[in-house]
Parts: C-alpha cells; structure tokens; sequence
C-alpha cells in the first residue's frame, strides 16, 4: 500500500491512520474520527518511569555489591575471590545506565485522541528528515486547523 507518511509505528494514507508492529497493519483509524491531534516534546518511552525505576535498581545493585567487594579486599580476613564475583556488579551496572538513559530521552511526539482514546506516537524520524511541518501542514488541511495544536518547544 502507497503511504503518504510512514515510520515503523504507524503510517498515513489519504484517508486512514494505520498502527504498526514490525511494519504490518493492525489498526486503524479513520482521518474523519480524530477529535484532536497535538505535537509536543515528550517521552520516547511510553513506560518510563518503570524503566527509570528498574535502570535505578540495578545501578544501586552494582554500587551495592561492588562497596562487599571492596570491603572484602581490604579486610584482613583474606579468602579466595573468583573472577566472575568482579565482574557480576559491571553488567548490571552497564544495563542500568543504558535504562535511565533511555528513560529520560525526550523527542517529538504526536498524541492523537479519537472516540475518548489516546494514542502517542514519536515523530522524531520526520523531525530528522525536516517532514515534520508538510506532516503538520497534511493534518490541518484535512482536518482543520482547530484540531491542531503545536507546541512551542517544537522548531519546525
């Protein structure tokens, strides 16, 4: 099918807006159904304080672990220690860094409610290729410009 816009969540054509997983169809709505459709700065992940939560976990986990290996080296108890008790605190650390980063990320989104639901979509892709205002430009002319709202944050 010819889309007029598309990313990997979700596509347009002239008269519907599709949902997407792994780039095949399974939703749509009707243009003519969308009460609002609104561009502000937002999250990237839709779940991510739970994500935030989980990246903080594991960063104290490492701390954790890494202050009984530290204490353990400078006892006077001696003992053996294997290489593998050295390493459990990195990959935990290295995980929980990579969740808060990706947990406080920011991007473009669009937040589009129809029939008392609401759905948010990044167009941070479009915002790369310089799309974002014919996107834009697209919604207010078949839908109006009342049903538009742009944020400030968002340089178009």
């Amino acid at each position: 099918m010819d889309y007029l816009f598309s990313t990997q969540y979700f596509s347009i054509d002239k008269d519907n807006l599709h949902f997407l997983r792994n780039k095949f169809k399974y939703k749509s709505i009707a243009l003519l159904e969308i009460d609002s459709i609104e561009f502000k700065k937002g999250k990237y992940i839709k779940n991510w304080l739970l994500l935030l939560l989980f990246g903080l976990i594991f960063i104290g986990f490492s701390v954790y672990y890494s202050i009984g290996l530290y204490n353990f080296f400078t006892s006077s108890e001696g003992g053996r220690i294997y290489i593998e008790e050295i390493v459990v605190p990195v990959i935990p650390l290295f995980m929980g860094i990579f969740a808060v980063v990706q947990s406080l990320k920011v991007t473009e989104v669009m937040i589009v409610k129809s029939q008392g639901k609401r759905y948010s979509f990044s167009v941070g892709e479009f915002q790369k290729n310089q799309n974002l205002k014919s996107l834009i430009d697209y919604f207010k002319e078949r839908l109006g410009h009342k049903k538009i709202s742009v944020s400030n944050e968002i340089i178009l």
